[in-house]
């Protein structure tokens, strides 16, 4: 940096960039190079943004020195600190104070002086004391000075805001964090209503106040509002380290609802942070929960298991007291105690008193509200509610710890809750063996370790006498794993064991395992693939109707009864009202029969029997009917079996789903999950998850929705789950971009791009550059966003009119982004770059050959070009050339009678005639296109922001420059 300018260019890049490392250096070599240069205003400027870019990181101690510079200059030399610099230092004074205070390497008496030369400033400048009494109540805290801390609350309320005071969405936080500290949660969430229902909102909230107040949510019994108002702060805290602090309230929260496995997932996230952070405060706000939820854990017999992950130590803040991943809970929960108290410690000394030593102290001895009460398995769905009076509950809900409330009006078959009888699941070994596809597609759910456990049995040698069954398995599990070339090959070893011919019980079992493997991997949009399928299945059920009208042994009904049950699970491309009648007919007659042979003291024949017909009648039309008939399965028993529950909830579900009745297709679906989460086989429900996720997410709620994919990759381990992992995580991207949760979106899409592309993915690559490009463009690093468009636009090869359209758009959004720097200075050093991608773009447009039958006018996209360059040259600073170029593209536009890019093209022009650089004739111009504007405005007066932009712009006109 030789000169002012670039100083000055070096500074507003720095306030746009991320408060992370690079920012640190770039304005530490600011603040050097107006040192040597002797600009003293500049070098203010400087230290003041690298104030603001300390005070927002997770290295906030180390403002104190740049501050303590600005504070001195402004004391001795005033006159070299301009006046926009004096309201910045008034404004970090509250954060220097604040951080000095969170410091116990500064004294007591340090920081009250630096609260009095707060408060001789501020008087100085003629201003409020509300911000400065508000920053005392956050330093006595530190301090332990309650009585001091009150006095100030109370003097805080009485002062009146002004323009130093902090916003209306964050000012309150002082004022809850003091009640929640007196135990007065009523009187927190009170105050912190405006902000939770969304009245008051900043940057920094609701997401503060929410991950302050959800203990205090908790402990009044607002379960579901506790859960929902933690996820969402959450999901703003988790991507930054200077977060520590709120991921401390977090903890507070999940150890107090006894979700102390989420909150040991949450620990092993952040964990890693402990020695990046630079304000001790917030390490100890963090370890002091971190130590209440080991605790909790061991006493919930967990201490055993190993932490798994290193809590490295601080080497600046009580070094030697890092905790290692091969602890144990128990181990780490120890030396956490240990390391919070050293730290209260050194408050203490330095306090006087041993005001913080007890509050930690009270926070490291919080425990669950009700350690009996179990927890939810699966967390991202509301917590368990009690079972209703009868009539008005659900027969979807047992009474099951890990089982979820309802959430959201009920359909007319809702009945009571009942409890849920424990299932004791076989060896899946047993279960082939037993030459039943139904017991092994029941215990493949059972078997407990994953769909990769299941394949590698099914990929060992099978006795041939189950190799159907065996071959119909990995079918289901290699279509679950997204592995369709897998699922492939299994269908076809099927085709080949299978005789088409035979009509022997044993053979037709297996010719229906065959068939629904092929309806199972038939492509659901294929209208032609599914006549054959009806035929097919007419066919099955006539022969079976044919070995049942003769005398059939036992084990020849039980397969005949099973094959009945198999074939009334039809997809609603199955609607036909022959295979309908048929099937319902062949299933309620064969489980008679085998109930008369073989019994059915649990009424699981009956109950199985029942939710099969009943999916065909709801395809046939009789929806309401079906599900009441279900219900009433379900509320036909005392004690729910497992089998009968989640049958007839997945019948539910599926019924619901394809009926548009979301909410119901929700809960139940949930009851599904979270009764397998409770037994520890999430990975056999992922289906049923991500069908959630699509409900969840057609249903307005993204936040639940990317809950619950996150849920699902959690437990898509391991090289079986390759393909459906890299799918799950490209879907994920939709709901980060619908979140705005930027942060996590760009690394996610640039690891899902370069996956994409590895598999010569283009279109899908393309998708998650783009992606990634939004997330670039929304983090302020527009030189990235520009070379992932430019990255989208190398991919698109092709010759025909849509590939070279879509290549231009890519080099055009590219230019723009290259353009949006957040200085002029920085714009203009990318300016050749800039031009030639608009060349290549303009380039692309003249050598396009217009189809026959295409809407596509060269004429227009050429303007659309000049538009876009002349915007590009506008940020640069190239006013007359970008007028010039506006004036081309404008010409276009009203040739090829675009009215609407007409309008905005006259706007532009005439804002930059009347706020940029002075130029003869500006004045008129502007007039001359603002009246031209104004009849087209006609037009288009329902678009807000262009009528105000034209109303600002003609009142500019009349009463000069602002």
């Amino acid at each position: 940096m030789d000169n002012a300018d670039e100083i000055r260019s070096a500074i507003a890049q720095g306030l746009t960039m991320p408060n992370e490392a690079p920012t640190f250096d770039l304005l530490s070599r600011a603040v050097l190079a107006a040192d040597e240069l002797g600009e003293k205003a500049l070098a203010v400027d400087a230290r003041l943004a690298l104030v603001r870019a300390y005070v927002f990181s997770a290295e906030a101690e180390k403002a104190l020195a740049p501050f303590a510079w600005c504070l001195h200059t402004l004391r001795t030399t005033p006159e070299v600190v301009p006046d926009h610099s004096v309201a910045s230092i008034l404004w970090y004074f509250k954060s220097a104070v604040t951080i000095a205070a969170a410091s116990p390497r500064v004294s007591a008496e340090q920081v009250h002086a630096l609260e009095q030369d707060m408060e001789r400033e501020y008087r100085a400048q003629g201003k409020s004391m509300h911000a400065v009494h508000g920053t005392r109540v956050r330093s006595a805290r530190h301090l332990g000075e309650e009585e001091r801390r009150e006095r100030e609350l109370v003097a805080w309320r009485a002062a009146p805001r002004d323009d130093r005071s902090d916003c209306e969405a964050c000012d309150p936080e002082r004022e809850i964090q003091w009640f929640i500290d007196q135990g007065q949660d009523e009187a927190a969430l009170a105050v912190a209503s405006p902000i939770l229902t969304g009245q008051l909102g900043c940057k920094e909230q609701p997401a503060r106040v929410q991950a302050l107040v959800a203990a205090s949510m908790e402990r009044l019994g607002r379960r579901e509002e506790a859960w929902r108002t933690h996820v969402a702060a959450y999901r703003r805290h988790r991507a930054q380290e200077r977060h520590i602090g709120q991921i401390g309230d977090h903890l507070t929260y999940l150890v107090v609802s006894g979700r102390l496995r989420r909150g040991l997932a949450v620990l092993r996230a952040h964990g890693s942070w402990t020695n990046r952070i630079f304000q001790v405060a917030h390490l100890l706000a963090f370890l002091a929960p971190a130590t209440a939820l080991l605790e909790s854990l061991v006493e919930a017999g967990a201490g055993e298991e190993l932490l798994g992950v290193d809590l490295p130590a601080h080497e600046v803040f009580s070094p030697g007291h890092e905790v290692g991943a091969g602890s144990t809970i128990a181990e780490a929960a120890e030396a956490l105690r240990r390391w919070a108290c050293v730290i209260a410690a050194d408050f203490d000394r330095r306090n006087g008193n041993t005001v913080v030593s007890s509050r930690i102290g009270r926070t490291m001895s919080t425990r669950p509200l009700d350690p009996d009460r179990g927890e939810d398995t699966v967390e991202f769905f509301e917590v368990p509610a009690a079972p209703a009076p009868p009539g008005n509950g659900s027969a979807n809900a047992p009474s099951s710890p890990a089982s979820p409330g309802s959430h959201g009006p009920r359909l007319p078959w809702s009945g009571s809750a009942r409890p849920v009888a424990p299932t004791h699941p076989k060896d899946l070994a047993e279960a082939i063996a037993e030459r039943s596809f139904h017991a092994l597609r029941a215990d493949r759910d059972r078997a407990g370790a994953g769909w990769d456990a299941m394949v590698e049995l099914l990929d060992q040698d099978v006795p041939s006498e189950v190799a159907v069954d065996a071959h119909a398995c990995a079918v289901n599990a290699f279509h679950a794993l997204a592995d369709a070339t897998s699922a492939e090959g299994h269908l076809q070893a099927m085709r080949d064991l299978v005789d088409m011919e035979s009509t022997d019980p044993a053979t037709l079992f297996d010719r229906v395992q065959l068939f629904m493997a092929e309806a199972t991997l038939a492509p659901s949009g294929d209208q032609d693939a599914w006549p054959p399928l009806v035929a097919t299945a007419v066919d099955l059920v006539r022969q079976l109707r044919t070995r049942l009208d003769q005398y059939c042994a036992e084990q020849e009904l039980r397969e005949i009864a099973l094959a009945s049950v198999l074939l009334t699970w039809p997809p609603t491309q199955w609607r036909d009202e022959t295979l309908a009648a048929e099937a319902i007919a062949l299933c309620e007659d064969a489980t008679r029969a085998l109930v008369a042979v073989a019994g059915d003291p649990d009424r699981l024949h009956e109950a199985r029997a029942l939710t099969g017909v009943e999916m065909v009648r709801a395809v046939m039309g009789d929806v309401l009917g079906a599900c009441q008939r279900l219900d009433a399965l379900l509320m036909s028993f005392e004690t729910v079996p497992m089998s009968v529950f989640l049958g007839a909830n997945r019948a539910l579900a599926n019924i619901s789903a394809s009926h548009g009745f979301k909410e119901e297709a929700i809960h139940s679906l949930r009851e599904i999950v979270n009764l397998y989460g409770a037994a520890g086989r999430v990975p056999f429900v992922l289906a049923d998850m991500q069908l959630l996720v699509r409900l969840l997410a057609n249903s307005g709620r993204t936040m639940e929705a990317a809950e619950v994919l996150e849920t699902c990759l959690e437990h898509c381990r391991g090289p079986r789950y390759a393909e459906l992992r890299l799918r799950l995580r490209t879907s994920l991207l939709t709901l980060f971009v619908e979140l705005e949760e930027d942060e996590s979106l760009l690394p996610l899409a640039l690891e899902c791009a370069r996956a994409r592309g590895e598999r010569g993915e283009t279109e899908t690559q393309q998708y998650c550059l783009e992606k990634a490009g939004a997330a670039a463009r929304g983090l302020g690093d527009f030189d990235q966003a520009s070379e992932l468009m430019q990255q989208c636009a190398a991919l698109e090869q092709g010759e025909d009119l849509r590939s070279q359209f879509t290549r231009e758009r890519y080099l055009l959004s590219a230019a723009m982004d290259l353009s949006s720097q957040p200085t002029l200075h920085l714009a203009r050093e990318r300016l050749d770059r800039i031009r030639d991608l608009l060349d290549q773009a303009e380039g692309l447009v003249r050598k396009m050959e217009v189809e026959q039958g295409s809407d596509f006018s060269p004429l227009w996209e050429l303007s659309h070009v000049e538009a876009t360059r002349s915007q590009c040259l506008l940020a640069c600073g190239e006013e007359d050339e970008g007028l010039a170029r506006a004036e081309r593209a404008l010409a276009g536009f009203r040739e090829t009678g675009d009215a609407d890019r007409e309008l905005r093209i006259l706007l532009v022009a005439a804002r930059v005639l009347l706020l940029g650089r002075e130029r003869p004739g500006a004045r008129e111009d502007a007039r001359r296109l603002l009246e031209e504007a104004a009849p087209i405005l006609v037009r288009w007066s329902e678009d807000a922001d262009v009528c105000c932009e034209h109303e600002r712009l003609t009142q500019i006109l009349e009463r000069g420059r602002p």
